[in-house]
């Protein structure tokens, strides 16, 4: 992401819903924006004791003590999870006094590593995701007088290269090295649908955008909540391109109107009931409803889809500075700090001007796709359901990339965007007779609905399972790119689900 546009922050509050930070980071670690959709997220919350997957290992932090678990899987039709069993139970000799802290302190942390210190029994633990070993440090002074002798030898070394280890993402076989190289199909990000529209469907086209974009009216009522602003204004964006695609110029003017008259008041606070703000305790963009209220946003004032809700904001700004380049210069610093929140790559240690915002704030480079849970406890760790909304966002990303001329932020943007899509297929997606995920589970889904850290979940945060395999929650051009094209062909709704407006 181009550095020099990060500048500009909206204005700072203080939330009233937001936990403290201070209770498990070290003091070192608080003057930086913290992370809020890790993979030790769980050990920052509450009391910091629910588990957390590190691959291959479920692990807890409790009462001064590491419990470490090779977890099995319970399975059935509607849902599969990882049992926690506490395996092997690591503390201090002594243990803790009865005044002595008996929380961990998380002292640093990386994309691939967390170290927790446990003061009250001088023991500190490197947890590194993806390794079988677990190094723990405890400082001693030893004293020690002996006699050192020596020798050499040669010997024959047998080689087990069968073995595997279980994994809720399937069997998984060790690899060492110290590169990690990945070598994506790329996507290319354009305005427009990537397989075009034929000529002859542009009659009909063109009539419903009429009648679309007549309904557009800025001075209406309109609801308050990000998310849904964000939709409303995506949406009219939407209609300006497909306008463009299909050489109904008449209606981009209208389209443009509006658009500056409902993104301007967000950019520049002058919307009464809502509006983003800057939280400097974590380090990003929280609503003026969502820091008085965890509930309100869907949660966006304690970071929870924090992606899906900006990349609707971006998509809208994108396409309205392609249309008036004079505005988008105008509010670029703005737009960019909305982009920053989710998409800053470096660190302030690394001397980056985006310093602001915590490093990719939901795009798991261990993973290689979005968490969107926020600050919430959960039992089975971190969760994303929209996967389509992920992918919205990162799309939404390269778009404004195209519209600043900022070929950074377009790769940047168009590299992760395309590793979520490959995630959707990977994970979301199950295939018929695969043998990824348990029998029971892939007999009877197509999709998952909620994909969790330790779990895979085929029912929905606002709906039951039945309704999983009919919801798209946006038409942007590179939908074409990881829809799965089987489900057209698969009954998707019945019965009482037809009268839902996501059925089709």
């Amino acid at each position: 992401m181009a550095s020099s546009n990060a500048l500009f922050l909206f204005p700072e509050t203080k939330s009233s819903v937001l936990p403290d930070p201070s209770r498990f980071f070290s003091p070192d670690l608080l003057s930086n924006p913290l992370p809020t959709n890790s993979f030790f997220q769980n050990f920052t919350l509450k009391n910091g004791d629910q588990a957390e997957y590190f691959h291959p290992y479920l692990i807890k932090s409790v009462d001064s003590s590491l419990c470490i678990s090779y977890p099995s899987l319970f399975h059935n039709s509607d849902f599969f999870y990882e049992v926690f069993t506490a395996d092997i139970i690591i503390s201090g000799s002594n243990g803790p006094g009865p005044r002595s802290r008996k929380t961990h302190i998380i002292s640093s942390f990386s994309d691939l590593v967390v170290t927790l210190d446990f003061p009250s029994s001088n023991l500190r633990f490197f947890l590194v995701r993806g390794s079988p070993f677990i190094t723990s440090l405890s400082p001693v002074t030893p004293s020690l007088s002996q006699r050192a002798m020596g020798g050499c030898t040669n010997s024959s070394v047998t080689v087990l290269d069968h073995f595997r280890y279980k994994s809720i993402d399937g069997d998984l076989v060790g690899v060492v090295g110290d590169s990690w190289v990945l070598k994506p199909d790329s996507v290319s990000v354009t305005w427009h649908s990537m397989k075009g529209v034929k000529k002859d469907s542009y009659k009909e086209i063109i009539s419903a955008l009429g009648k679309d974009v007549n309904g557009l009216n800025s001075s209406a009522e309109v609801t308050s909540s990000s998310y849904f602003y964000g939709k409303l204004i995506a949406r009219a964006a939407r209609f300006a391109l497909i306008a463009e695609e299909v050489c109904y110029l008449d209606v981009i003017p209208k389209i443009v109107t509006y658009l500056k008259n409902m993104i301007e008041p967000w950019l520049d606070g002058s919307f009464k009931p809502n509006g983003f703000l800057y939280d400097p305790k974590w380090g990003g963009l929280i609503t003026k409803q969502g820091s008085k209220d965890s509930q309100a946003d869907f949660g966006f004032g304690i970071y929870n889809d924090h992606h899906y809700h900006i990349g609707y904001f971006l998509y809208a700004i994108a396409v309205l500075a392609k249309f008036d380049p004079l505005w988008g210069e105008r509010y670029r610093a703005q737009a960019y700090s909305l982009l920053a929140d989710f998409m800053t790559f470096g660190r302030k240690d690394d001397n980056n001007s985006n310093s602001s915002y915590p490093r990719l704030r939901n795009f798991d480079l261990f993973k290689l796709h979005s968490w969107a849970g926020g600050l919430t406890e959960f039992w089975d760790g971190r969760n994303q359901e929209s996967t389509s909304e992920a992918v919205n966002a990162y799309y939404s990303a390269a778009l404004l990339g195209l519209a600043y001329g900022d070929k950074h932020l377009v790769e940047t943007a168009s590299t992760i965007m395309t590793l979520e899509i490959h995630a959707a297929k990977m994970w979301w997606q199950v295939k018929k007779g695969e043998a990824l995920y348990p029998k029971d589970f892939t007999a009877e889904n197509r999709v998952v609905g909620v994909l969790w850290s330790t779990k895979r979940d085929s029912s929905l945060w606002f709906g039951p399972k039945e309704w999983k395999e009919s919801g798209e929650l946006d038409f942007a051009g590179v939908a074409e790119k990881w829809r799965w094209r089987r489900l057209e062909r698969i009954p998707l709704c019945s019965g009482k689900s037809l009268r839902q407006r996501w059925c089709n």
